[in-house]
């Protein structure tokens, strides 16, 4: 794969400038694709709600689904995909036209942090999130107080298939859980494939459809999240590939 730069003079990327207030909104991510018969060109990125930024992507991301007419952009925002809580979207089509979103939480809780900025009772500024940045006690691993840690706690998202529960984040027992579309722009519903092993963590995945030379798919997808899985279709069951151990964060997965 050859990887080339856009343009400097491209206007491309993102527009998540708030068009009302003139302020700035934090983005993470934005893989891209399109679909048989469709020319436009559809990103799904997680946006930081609520005037936060990245920092505070463990309680106020969500995912956004935004569309060009060329891949270098400029992307427009149309509408969200998944809710807080979701974050790492990566996204792949499958040979039978069903789109796939791997990501990070169980993007249907809804409910994001408000923080906004106020006065102490000493009179200090007491923070808040502000044109896409977030207080100190809102940043995942921010040297904050123990009260302001708990504003970025880890949701309790595990789950196993013996408990009859999806896998978003952390340990997952026996299956591996996404979201699936006809349509980039939805609606996403939920999707849990079974494993054939113990998936240690669904964190930062990135899926990719095998092609062959030609680019034509057969149906079988690779996954990168806590190792290389590897199933012949995208419904499961996933199987560890080799003896692959993937330590790092974001990868990104291509032939």
């Amino acid at each position: 794969m050859a990887v080339l730069p856009i343009s400097r003079e491209a206007k491309g990327g993102l527009n998540v400038t708030n068009t009302s207030t003139g302020k700035h909104i934090s983005t993470w991510g934005g893989p891209v694709m399109r679909v048989p018969g469709d020319e436009t060109w559809h990103m799904h990125a997680a946006l930081l709600d609520k005037g936060c930024g990245i920092t505070s992507w463990m309680t106020n991301s969500l995912v956004v689904h935004a569309t060009a007419s060329n891949p270098a952009g400029p992307y427009d925002v149309k509408d969200v995909s998944l809710l807080p809580w979701s974050h790492n979207p990566g996204t792949a089509v499958a040979p039978d036209g069903r789109l796939l979103m791997f990501h990070v939480g169980d993007g249907a809780t809804g409910q994001s942090k408000e923080v906004t900025r106020g006065r102490g009772s000493d009179g200090a500024d007491t923070g808040g999130c502000f044109d896409g940045a977030s207080p100190c006690g809102m940043r995942h691993g921010c040297n904050s107080t123990a009260g302001d840690s708990a504003l970025a706690e880890e949701p309790d998202s595990s789950g196993s298939a013996s408990s009859g529960k999806g896998c978003w984040f952390g340990r997952c027992g026996a299956n591996i859980s996404f979201h699936t579309a006809t349509s980039p722009a939805g609606p996403w519903a939920p999707f849990t494939a079974p494993t054939t092993g113990e998936a240690s963590s669904m964190s930062t995945p990135s899926p990719w459809m095998l092609q062959d030379s030609r680019g034509k798919q057969n149906g079988t997808i690779f996954l990168v999240t806590g190792g290389l899985w590897r199933a012949e279709t995208w419904r499961g069951p996933y199987e560890k590939y080799g003896s692959v151990s993937c330590h790092g964060e974001d990868p990104y997965l291509h032939g």
